[in-house]
Parts: C-alpha cells; sequence; structure tokens
C-alpha cells in the first residue's frame, strides 16, 4: 500500500489529503469505491499519479514516470467533477463530454 510506502499515518494522510478518516478507512479496505475527485486528491497526497491505482488493471506501472498535475489543476478538476455529477441528465452530460473532446481535438480552448 502506497502510504505505508511513504511511512505515513492514517492521521498523515489524512492532514495531506484532507480527506476524512471514514473515507479513507473504506478505500484503504475496499468497501468504498472513490470518485474522480477522491482519487485526484489521493493521488497528490500520495505523489503519484491517478493511473497507479489502476495498476493491477495493467493500465499503468506504478514506477512509470510521473507527470503530475498541479495543485491549481487538481482543484479545477474537483470543481468541475463536483459540478458534473449534479447534472441529472445524462443526455446532457454525454454532450458535454463531447464538446470538452472536441475542443481538445481541434486545439479551440
Amino acid at each position: 500500500m502506497r502510504r505505508e510506502q511513504l511511512g505515513l499515518t492514517k492521521s498523515e494522510l489524512e492532514a495531506r489529503s484532507g480527506l476524512v478518516r471514514r473515507v479513507l478507512n473504506g478505500v484503504e479496505a475496499g468497501a468504498r469505491d472513490p470518485d474522480a475527485a477522491t482519487l485526484l486528491v489521493l493521488a497528490d497526497a500520495l505523489d503519484v499519479g491517478v493511473p497507479y491505482f489502476f495498476d493491477d488493471l495493467g493500465i499503468a506501472s506504478p514506477t512509470a514516470p510521473l507527470e503530475r498535475p498541479s495543485r491549481e489543476q487538481v482543484a479545477e478538476t474537483q470543481a468541475m467533477v463536483e459540478v458534473f455529477v449534479q447534472i441529472p441528465n445524462e443526455d446532457h452530460r454525454r454532450q458535454l463530454i463531447a464538446l470538452l473532446k472536441a475542443c481538445v481535438k481541434s486545439g479551440h480552448y
């Protein structure tokens, strides 16, 4: 477990991440699936990229070069996720994702 590799206690990870102990315990025990915002916060607190959490799926290696987003990018992403999950209409969410992808692909952002 990355927290233990870094020699961090749960209290130290709680302080680094700003997440409450209940959330951390649930994630570590596998009893809670973290949302995207929680993964971003944990990745930052543990000095890893988000793909680290999916290593067992063969998506990334924990030893792969780390390109971490800035704290500002993490905060912006967390804010976007918090707003996005409040959109009740699934079609609107899909359209928003398509719009963002089109903006990135075209370079007009």
